[in-house]
């Protein structure tokens, strides 16, 4: 019952305080397993797709963590990131492989995402495709704790952005966001490591 109390709470906290913002905020961070999602989790996402989302969850892989404020640092709800990756090879890239990068670990990726938001006051769904590029050893990848950048730049001339919105949310589908992230490709048991910030344009 705790949190069943401070999550709504601090979500409130938290639209008060992006009511004068521009942009809305959120860090996807956790070290979930592919696929394992909670019932709410599921639900949400059945019910999206009931109303309409074009989402074929059997060809994506999902994992699901919290979402926290940006600014506070307060969890405000449960993200859901579902990826289906096209692998890119980077063996021919020697100017990488020369830097020590296992040979494993020295590829890319373009990643088709779908990106859930699950928040008291409503949910979100941000849909594109994002860039996944291995770190130089030692330079930016908090001393090894991940092996991978992720990012995407949004534009009006590209696809993507936010695909459907509920509650309070409604009116924002059509905007678009904006992702810079780590993540750790190098755990075993269907493990990935995020940290992941979301900045979603508010309309």
């Amino acid at each position: 019952m705790k949190h069943a109390f401070l999550v709504p709470l601090a979500f409130a906290l938290f639209v008060a305080h992006v009511a004068h913002a521009k942009d809305l905020a959120i860090k996807f961070q956790g070290t979930p397993t592919a696929n394992d999602l909670s019932v709410a989790a599921q639900d949400a996402i059945d019910e999206l797709v009931a109303d309409g989302l074009n989402f074929d969850q059997g060809s994506f892989a999902c994992f699901e963590a919290p979402l926290f404020d940006l600014s506070t640092g307060r969890i405000i709800g449960t993200g859901v990131d579902c990826l289906a990756p096209v692998p890119v090879d980077l063996s021919d890239s020697q100017n990488l492989l020369d830097t020590g990068v296992p040979q494993a670990l020295a590829f890319g990726l373009r990643i088709e995402a779908f990106t859930f938001f699950l928040l008291p006051g409503g949910n979100l769904v941000n849909h594109g495709m994002t860039s996944v590029q291995p770190f130089y050893p030692m330079v930016g990848n908090a001393l090894g704790a991940v092996t991978h950048m992720s990012g995407s730049i949004p534009s009006d001339f590209l696809p993507g952005g936010v695909e459907a919105a509920t509650g309070r949310f409604a009116r924002w589908i059509g905007t678009q966001a904006r992702l810079s992230g780590a993540v750790n490709l190098s755990l075993p048991d269907d493990q990935i490591f995020f940290s992941c910030i979301f900045i979603i344009e508010q309309p």
